[in-house]
């Protein structure tokens, strides 16, 4: 059980105990009943002072009570500061005794009791003396409180600005701290961050999004949850001016040509410059080690006026999965006279590496002219990545299809993967070559549809011409030299037997 179990079970063991602290001894002590108690605060800080009020009462049916005092029993992490003096209670009287404490500085987080006892002499209406002692045990909340502040290291964001988050705190620990965001300045690509134990200091990486705010200063506002040191949940809000940046640059881009993950090639990228300057000497650079340019180091668009386009081709190598991939890129250009630069999450699409073969086989084979045949079609996926969605059509200008449909649907092929589909396809009537269009088609990593077209040759051939087989050829030597064995060489030794 770990501490902050163990102090609330304590808390509502606690509760219990004070309900019967406080019911218990109205029923034992006739002359004195204890009503309600109140305390200055919930909770209380080291070295902070408070009071605790316990209303008593002489309930109708007993007599007065006298000698009334009342003595302390203070845990060491609690002291008294003076003790109030009590007065003589009438039938049916009540009193309000207010005791004051003082945490000690040194104290440690945790709930103590503080019991206050009465004492005092009750008469009945026959004078009869009767002593007797009422005890309530009252507890008191130390915690200290966490005291928590949240700085940027940099408090001048653009559109997408990644800052490091610091976080101090002189006071008590703060336990499973959660952070979100509210208004025009806000967490992306996330909407909360959590920090399992913040004692001193903490630092945070985050991405901050200001799309939306406008230009200039404005609140970043943080929504933070958190446990103290007795478990209990606490909650705050902390306000940061940031100085939001809108640039000013207004540029479309459209990537022209495949790029292959793994392989080298060209990329043909386009500028359009939507804005209102001239930009001169249009420069782009990547920052991501995944994609590396061939024999430069930057893409050269040159000037571009407002409304145009520029064009540019270069070789590299991407080594990125396929997909859309935000590459985090540098725009450097001169515009009146002033050289700027922009860091841009530049969007590049990847096609993955995905090919395809395949391998024919027909069932009779070989195909002969006239008759119904089987064409099984291997599919196998030769490229890196996982392929989905795999169709595959076959069809011939002069093989009859006897399918209802002129495909057939494989689904998803892994890495090295295969499937075979048939189809049913009736042969010429005439021998020759003839040509089978197989049309593959399928979607991979990046989204894209692919298609992959084969023309294999198959040769038809005649069926061979009808009459015995050799297998009667072989019968009808058998019977033919039985013949000649019975006539020649049995009659002979017949004949010479009878001589």
């Amino acid at each position: 059980m770990n501490l902050g179990e163990y102090m609330f079970n304590m808390k509502l063991n606690l509760k219990f105990l004070l309900l019967l602290a406080v019911l218990l001894p109205s029923l034992l002590f006739a002359g004195i009943s204890v009503n309600n108690y109140t305390i200055s605060k919930s909770s209380y800080q080291p070295g902070e002072p408070g009071v605790v009020s316990v209303g008593i009462t002489n309930p109708t049916g007993s007599g007065r009570v006298e000698a009334l005092t009342l003595s302390t029993n203070s845990p060491s992490a609690l002291g008294i500061t003076s003790s109030p003096s009590l007065a003589d209670i009438s039938l049916g009287g009540s009193t309000i005794v207010t005791v004051p404490f003082v945490v000690r500085s040194d104290a440690r987080a945790g709930i103590y009791l503080l019991d206050l006892s009465f004492s005092g002499i009750s008469f009945d209406s026959s004078n009869a003396r009767t002593s007797a002692t009422n005890t309530v045990s009252i507890p008191i909340i130390v915690v200290r409180d966490p005291v928590l502040s949240f700085a940027l290291n940099d408090t001048n964001l653009g559109d997408i600005s990644g800052v490091r988050l610091t976080i101090s705190n002189v006071g008590g620990v703060a336990k499973e701290l959660k952070i979100s965001s509210s208004g025009d300045v806000s967490l992306a690509n996330t909407n909360q961050v959590f920090v399992p134990l913040v004692t001193n200091s903490s630092d945070i990486d985050l991405k901050l999004d200001s799309r939306k705010a406008s230009a200039g200063s404005n609140d970043l506002v943080f929504l933070v949850s958190y446990k103290d040191e007795l478990g209990d949940q606490k909650y705050a809000n902390y306000s940061l001016r940031v100085n939001v940046r809108k640039k000013t640059l207004d540029l479309s881009f459209s990537q022209k040509s495949d790029v292959v993950t793994g392989q080298t090639g060209n990329l043909v990228l386009t500028i359009k410059n939507n804005g209102n300057s001239v930009l001169k000497n249009v420069r782009l650079s990547f920052n991501d080690p995944s994609v590396q340019l061939k024999d430069r180091s930057e893409i050269n668009f040159g000037d571009i006026v407002p409304s145009a386009s520029a064009d540019s081709s270069v070789a590299m190598q991407v080594n990125l999965a396929p997909g859309l991939n935000p590459v985090n890129s540098t725009l450097r250009w001169s515009e009146e006279d002033t050289e700027k630069e922009s860091d841009i999450s530049f969007p590049l699409t990847v096609t993955s590496d995905a090919d395809v073969g395949i391998y024919l086989e027909a069932k009779p084979s070989p195909l002969l002219v006239g008759t119904d045949h089987t064409i099984s079609v291997l599919v196998s996926n030769l490229g890196s990545y996982a392929i989905n969605n795999v169709d595959v059509g076959l069809s011939s200008v002069d093989l009859k299809s006897l399918d209802v449909s002129g495909s057939q649907f494989i689904g998803s092929l892994n890495k090295d993967d295969f499937s075979t589909v048939q189809f049913k396809m009736r042969v010429p009537d005439k021998e020759g070559q003839y040509n089978l269009d197989i049309n593959i088609r399928y979607k991979d990593l990046s989204g894209e549809w692919k298609t992959k077209n084969f023309v294999r040759p198959i040769n038809v051939y005649s069926a061979p011409a009808s009459g015995p087989g050799p297998l009667v050829y072989v019968i009808v030597l058998l019977v033919i030299g039985a013949l000649v064995w019975y006539f020649k060489f049995r009659k002979k030794s017949e004949a010479k037997s009878k001589a």
